[in-house]
Parts: C-alpha cells; sequence; structure tokens
C-alpha cells in the first residue's frame, strides 16, 4: 500500500527505487540481496572494478533492480483499511513468490 508519501505517492515511491536510492528499504534489500547471490551478475560487477570502472552505491542499486526486471499492477481503494485488506489478499496469494513483502 503506497499512499501519498510526502506528497508523491507511488510515482515517487518507484522514482527513489528507479535512481538506486532505497538500497536500505525492504524492497531495496532484497533487490540487492538476490543481485549479489546471482555469481554472474557479481562476476560481471568484479569484471568493471578490474577494468577500472568504478560506480557508486546507487549506480550498483540501479543495476540490482535492471536485473530484478520488476513489474508492477496498482488497484486504487476506496480507503485505507480496503487497501490493507486487498494488500494482504495479494500477498497471501503470492507468499511463495512474494520478493520480500511480509503479511502485517
Amino acid at each position: 500500500m503506497a499512499g501519498e508519501r510526502r506528497g508523491q505517492g507511488i510515482r515517487g515511491r518507484l522514482t527513489v527505487y528507479a535512481r538506486g536510492k532505497a538500497l536500505a528499504s525492504g524492497l531495496g534489500e532484497a533487490v540487492l540481496d538476490r543481485a549479489l547471490a546471482d555469481s554472474r551478475w557479481l562476476r560481471d560487477r568484479i569484471r568493471e572494478v578490474d577494468g577500472g570502472s568504478t560506480r557508486r552505491a546507487t549506480q550498483w542499486g540501479v543495476l540490482a533492480f535492471e536485473r530484478a526486471d520488476l513489474h508492477i499492477s496498482w488497484a486504487v481503494t476506496a480507503n485505507g483499511p480496503t487497501a490493507r485488506a486487498l494488500e494482504k489478499e495479494i500477498l497471501s496469494a503470492l507468499a511463495e513468490h512474494a520478493l520480500w513483502n511480509r503479511l502485517r
């Protein structure tokens, strides 16, 4: 449930992820953990470093999100309780496929 955060809602939240600035968030951490567990992805990054190419942490975050190839969908609900109920239902249905989210 994204809701309005600092007046930017879902668009602002996704922009933070796309720029690699959410590595310490639940989703950002899960995406980076999975990228770091991928030996091919990690070897590619090491080859870049060995070749003299350095990146900032946010740039690594962008690469990790690109690797994750995430797709989003959303639904607009009338209020917070309805949104939370829908989120819980969806997470239950996708429990084995969930990237990072937890049931509340």
